[in-house]
């Protein structure tokens, strides 16, 4: 189907995603499920509920030399680079295969490559987005990068680790690097979704 202008309509094609942290071994990663229509501040929200990130940075989305980002100031905007929110997934030209990169905040330099698994034609008795597999918890947040990081793991692995107390305050009793609750996830990104949707709604 194609609206008067003569461009698809978008809303009626599904896009399987995963979502994966770079530099992390054993890899992070998540598999989403969202519609064509999305558009890609939307995609960075689901993102962050999905890999459990708390939307605390900058990010931008990547894709053939152009950047896609929340935050444009008229005075340093680059020739790259676009408002993240006009911009849909059905209006990229994805194809299976295609990937593009996700940056999520910019001090920490939290690298994602999105790869498009499948594409499919939408559900219509499904509700999207949906998060449909995934491995490991996310590094927190504005623990210091891909080292940091690392220092973290091996600080909390050795009950002698002269950091170990702090990491343990900053990160709390619970953390666990090997957890992921694809229940939990997949409930938040639905919910979370359909809030936005109804403030914006209501707006």
């Amino acid at each position: 189907m194609v609206t008067r202008s003569g461009r698809p309509k978008l809303g009626d094609v599904a896009y399987q995603l995963k979502v994966t942290l770079l530099g992390v071994r054993p890899p992070i990663w998540r598999r989403l499920l969202v519609t064509d229509n999305t558009n890609l501040h939307a995609l960075h929200l689901g993102i962050q509920d999905a890999m459990g990130w708390q939307q605390s940075h900058l990010y931008h989305f990547e894709l053939d030399e152009i950047r896609y980002t929340e935050y444009l100031d008229d005075e340093f905007v680059d020739d790259n680079e676009r408002p993240a929110k006009p911009v849909r997934l059905g209006n990229l030209g994805l194809k299976e295969g295609d990937r593009l990169a996700y940056l999520y905040d910019f001090g920490d330099h939290w690298l994602h490559e999105i790869l498009i698994e499948v594409i499919s034609p939408v559900d219509r008795a499904s509700e999207y987005p949906k998060c449909l597999a995934g491995r490991r918890a996310c590094p927190p947040e504005d623990c210091g990068g891909i080292s940091g990081y690392e220092d973290l793991l091996v600080a909390l692995r050795s009950p002698s680790h002269p950091q170990r107390r702090e990491w343990l305050t900053w990160v709390g009793p619970h953390f666990n690097a090997e957890e992921f609750d694809i229940a939990a996830t997949d409930l938040l990104l639905r919910t979370a979704h359909s809030a936005r949707r109804r403030r914006r709604a209501g707006a």
